[in-house]
């Protein structure tokens, strides 16, 4: 793999990534537009944006080998977007899981997904409640992630990792609709220079950060949603959340 941008990415990530960049390069090598393998660049305002994506699973939760496995075989995939400046140092990033909506409705997903974080399982429930007359094959993208370096916030840099990601998943089809869910919970930066090892401890004083984030995704044109609960939750956390349906149409 030559392309020193995804280079770059792997070698941020490489703890996190269970291959090399070589081996991504050759999936990429054998992958078709629909297959669920994607990598894109773009510089804007002096910022370098890239998205990319790798098959996760294939069907009920059946593990995908990427040596082994036809990239077709995939229905599930990790998309990750990092934002790098000028100094090659990470400013924004945002990860997400993406998958289609019959596949996310099957119970052992549901259970997998609930295993890995009780943000998971309300993003699931979210997008499943308001998912009643959408298709089978709408896709799904429950975003575990979004972070933007405090010195870098305000040039919305955002705005633009969202848009980049909903387009590579609608690029993939002539109709599609996307369905997304994200938590409104402030994110805990995973690299760059806002990085800290100190585990974040959520209380009611981020509910002002939730109500700011709810009011950035309501003009983005997402929905904000509070869950209600029967139980009081100290804490404030995972109760804030916003979704989004998007809809291409080729005429």
């Amino acid at each position: 793999m030559n392309d020193p941008v995804l280079k770059r990415a792997f070698a941020v990530l490489h703890e996190w990534i269970p291959f090399t960049a070589e081996d991504y390069g050759s999936l990429l090598a054998r992958s078709t537009a629909a297959d669920r393998a994607y990598y894109r660049k773009e510089e804007k305002n002096g910022l370098t944006y890239c998205v990319f994506s790798w098959p996760l699973y294939k069907a009920d939760n059946v593990p995908f080998r990427l040596k082994d496995d036809a990239p077709g075989a995939a229905v599930s995939e990790q998309w990750v977007l990092l934002v790098f400046n000028a100094e090659d140092e990470v400013v924004a990033d945002l990860a997400a899981e993406g998958m289609p909506l019959w596949e996310l409705r099957k119970d052992c997903v549901r259970s997998r997904l609930e295993e890995e974080s009780d943000w998971l399982y309300w993003q699931t429930e979210i997008v499943l409640d308001s998912a009643e007359h959408d298709p089978p094959d709408a896709e799904v993208l429950l975003y575990t992630n979004a972070y933007t370096s405090k010195r870098y916030r305000g040039k919305h840099i955002l705005t633009h990792m969202l848009k980049m990601t909903e387009e590579a998943v609608l690029s993939r089809r002539e109709n599609a609709v996307l369905l997304s869910c994200i938590s409104l919970d402030p994110d805990v930066a995973c690299y760059g220079e806002d990085r800290t090892d100190a585990p974040y401890i959520y209380s009611m004083k981020d509910e002002p950060a939730r109500l700011r984030n709810a009011e950035i995704l309501k003009h983005l044109g997402w929905q904000p949603i509070r869950l209600m609960t029967d139980e009081p939750v100290e804490d404030g956390a995972i109760l804030w959340f916003a979704f989004h349906r998007t809809a291409c149409v080729t005429v």
